[in-house]
């Protein structure tokens, strides 16, 4: 219980990760569209919230904080979000190296990850290093290469989100999830 404890949110991050590249490989215009809608829905609520706002607020309050403002031109964003799919057609290979700026971070985040591995003399470090290079050669692809399709494009997310979540759980499975020496310091060296 204390393992499940200590590591499930890197658990449920890798579960996730992996769930999100099947969906992603398996139907990649759907799986962005209905993750945009879900974006829109919320904006809407934001939008409405900011509009109700501005005329519950003081005149000269309302006046300062702009809500009206706020709350039109997130409606606005949220219809095109929630009711216009061919906007995002349109953008759908530029989202893709939107996302391959997204790996190129959290490849970053996982060489970090790595150097704090091999500092605190984690037997099993080296397993971090397949997981950033992973991230890190597929966000240059998905940066650099010059596909063709953008389906090519997501299909290669797809399957990064995959290959980084399965390494990111078999690093945890082999490092046994480490003990916590201080704050988010991990380590496998019992103290």
């Amino acid at each position: 219980m204390r393992y499940l404890r200590r590591n499930g949110q890197t658990i449920l991050s890798g579960v996730l990760e992996l769930l999100v590249g099947i969906l992603l490989l398996v139907n990649p215009e759907g799986l962005t569209n209905a993750i945009f809608k879900g974006i829109g829905v919320v904006l809407l609520l934001c939008g409405a919230f900011c509009a109700v706002q501005y005329f519950r607020t003081e005149p000269a309050q309302a006046a300062l904080e702009q809500n009206l403002f706020k709350g039109l031109l997130l409606l606005l964003v949220g219809c095109c979000l929630t009711f216009n799919t061919g906007i995002l057609g349109a953008l759908f290979a530029e989202l893709a190296q939107v996302y391959g700026l997204v790996i190129l971070v959290v490849g970053i985040m996982k060489v970090q990850q790595t150097v704090d591995l091999l500092r605190l003399k984690v037997r099993y470090w080296f397993l971090s290093v397949f997981g950033a290079l992973a991230a890190l050669v597929f966000a240059g692809l998905l940066l650099f290469y010059p596909f063709e399709t953008a389906g090519a494009l997501w299909q290669l997310a797809a399957i990064s989100l995959i290959v980084e979540a399965v390494l990111d759980l078999v690093l945890l499975l082999f490092t046994g999830g480490g003990k916590r020496v201080r704050g988010d310091v991990w380590t496998d060296d019992p103290q």
